[in-house]
């Protein structure tokens, strides 16, 4: 079943962040960041739950600009390897894309590693185009 990410989800949106490849340091700032973004506009959290437990999830934000029509960026997509294959990720694409429709978006982004072949192999099976190559920059602050 995919629903809407709950603040009860909690240790396994952890365990599976850190399969996503983001070790999660200070599990009460984790906590307090997802609380803020279940009441948060604009965000989407939708959870794959199989028996009880989360093996599954997509995140993202709207993001608008001055020069662009408002999007959906996926922040991050990930299902446990014993459910992969199973169409479970397909299943988070389809009610996170109907969502986006329904709030008025018709377009979503997302960014993906260089090295994650199978990972861009899936967004291209569904419907997903690479348009464009870039480097990502960042500055501590």
């Amino acid at each position: 079943m995919i629903r809407k990410a709950e603040l009860q989800d909690f240790n396994d949106l952890v365990r599976l962040a850190k399969i996503l490849g983001y070790p999660v340091r200070d599990l009460l700032e984790f906590k307090k960041r997802l609380a803020e973004l279940l009441v948060s506009a604009g965000h989407l959290l939708f959870v794959a739950e199989i028996d009880g437990a989360v093996h599954g999830y997509i995140e993202a934000d709207r993001y608008s600009s001055l020069c662009t029509e408002p999007v959906y960026r996926v922040l991050g997509l990930v299902v446990d390897s014993e459910f992969q294959d199973q169409g479970l990720g397909g299943e988070l694409i389809k009610v996170f894309e109907l969502e986006v429709l329904r709030l008025g978006v018709h377009k979503v982004v997302l960014t993906s590693g260089e090295s994650r072949h199978l990972a861009h192999d899936f967004y291209e099976k569904h419907g997903y185009v690479m348009d464009h190559m870039q480097k990502k920059f960042g500055k501590e602050l």
